[in-house]
């Protein structure tokens, strides 16, 4: 990890010129009502410092929206808000967006924040982005040398799908963040196994579908140099430092369940299948050819969005009206929707697969560091994406947000791999003969 950390000049410059282009964005990313929620719940900030247990659930609630959204959504997100808004000395929105109503009715009963809360909202998940980066770069350099760290985070950098979701006050950009944190944490996991726990627990309470790669953070911190000898108490200290860290530190995040978690466990569990059957019925009744029940449907739709599909501003139809004339000026924006086409998606897919398959192939061939993380990550890879084509019946173009670091690092990898195979041939006599 320590080679991977010195400064660089040239990484340096390419973060500053992305960041520029992330941050000068923010404003005018269309408004999401599913920011309304997280802002009104971001009051837990405050909560969980003054009177966690005020947060711990309760039967004779019933209901209620704070408690069911507790129940529902990971929480690391509306804390972030919630510290940002209170830097900012500004009070959270005080209604919850309904989905029932009209915008106008929303608008009257507080559920649309204002200007200035929500571009605080943004920036304080905003700021994650560069240790995103950061991480990104961590990972695919490990695999493709420098040029892959390159063009690893400036491909994430320009993503349209990153641009457009993970600047909004939603979950999008905390997990962002979580899952570029347990890649680069499997490098060190061995040595640091609490560390690839801690980065786990940033991604599942960031979303709980990162929990896909928890099997992978286990194989990390328990797979040694070859030839290591240890005994098995060894290994069993390393998983439990990572387990024993994930645990501890998603208890401290979610006080719902304090005072009751194994009924907690389970109401959550079933409020979140019955959000998804309630939401996969709707969607059957009012577009019906939008419910994936087919595997191949699933698996079209997952590339689709990953590399082709244009920047989708909202999951349902309710409130497009409202946000027409501001997504047409966000896409104004050359970057807000650069290569979202069938050149840019055959480059960027082509380079994914070249990456993917030739690190694959020469792990086999490399020194054991090396071998190791890139089959750690091949693994990560179709763990995440094994578990959102399993997991996701909607075709929700946020969804797929976790895949697109690792399809970056691929690409980035990709291209390490075709300017060897360049280099190679000009060296080739044959070349220089013609």
């Amino acid at each position: 990890m320590d080679k991977y950390l010195k400064p660089n000049l040239l990484m340096l410059v390419f973060l500053v010129m992305l960041c520029i282009v992330y941050f000068s964005g923010i404003a005018s990313v269309p408004f999401h009502p599913d920011e309304s929620t997280q802002l009104t719940m971001s009051a837990d900030f405050e909560a969980l410092i003054s009177n966690p247990s005020s947060l711990a659930w309760d039967p004779n609630k019933g209901k209620i929206p704070p408690q069911t959204y507790r129940l529902l959504d990971a929480p690391l997100t509306r804390y972030l808000l919630g510290f940002g808004l209170y830097l900012a000395d500004l009070p959270p929105p005080s209604g919850y967006w309904d989905w029932s109503l009209n915008w106008k009715a929303n608008l009257h009963q507080g559920a649309i924040p204002e200007s200035k809360t929500l571009l605080t909202g943004r920036l304080a998940i905003s700021l994650l982005f560069p240790f995103s980066l950061v991480f990104l770069y961590i990972s695919a350099r490990a695999i493709g040398g420098k040029v892959g760290g390159y063009a690893a985070i400036i491909l994430l950098g320009m993503n349209a799908l990153v641009l457009l979701h993970s600047r909004r006050a939603m979950a999008e950009g905390t997990f962002l963040f979580g899952i570029t944190a347990v890649m680069a944490s499997w490098i060190v996991a061995p040595r640091w196994p609490w560390l690839a726990g801690l980065a786990m627990a940033i991604a599942f309470n960031s979303k709980q579908s990162s929990l896909a790669l928890l099997p992978v953070g286990l194989l990390a911190v328990s797979w040694l140099a070859d030839g290591s000898q240890r005994r098995p108490g060894y290994f069993a200290w390393q998983i439990a430092q990572y387990l024993l860290t994930f645990v501890a530190f998603t208890w401290l995040l979610n006080p719902i369940a304090w005072q009751h978690p194994v009924t907690v466990a389970r109401i959550a569990a079933y409020n979140r299948a019955d959000l998804l059957s309630h939401q996969i019925a709707d969607t059957h009744r009012l577009a019906p050819s939008q419910v994936l029940d087919q595997p191949i449907e699933r698996a079209v739709i997952l590339l689709g969005h990953l590399y082709l599909t244009p920047p989708i501003f909202a999951e349902a139809e309710n409130y497009h009206a409202q946000i027409t004339d501001a997504e047409a000026i966000y896409l104004e924006n050359i970057f807000n929707n650069l290569g979202r086409n069938l050149f840019g998606a055959g480059v960027l897919l082509v380079l994914t697969l070249l990456g993917f398959f030739a690190a694959g192939r020469q792990a086999i061939f490399e020194a054991f560091p090396r071998r190791r993380f890139t089959i750690l990550m091949l693994l990560g890879t179709l763990c995440m994406a094994g578990g959102l084509f399993l997991a996701v019946p909607l075709p929700w173009q946020r969804y797929i947000l976790p895949l697109i670091p690792f399809a970056c690092l691929w690409a980035g990898v990709g291209c390490t791999w075709m300017l060897q195979f360049i280099q190679r041939i000009r060296k080739n006599p044959e070349y220089h003969s013609t």
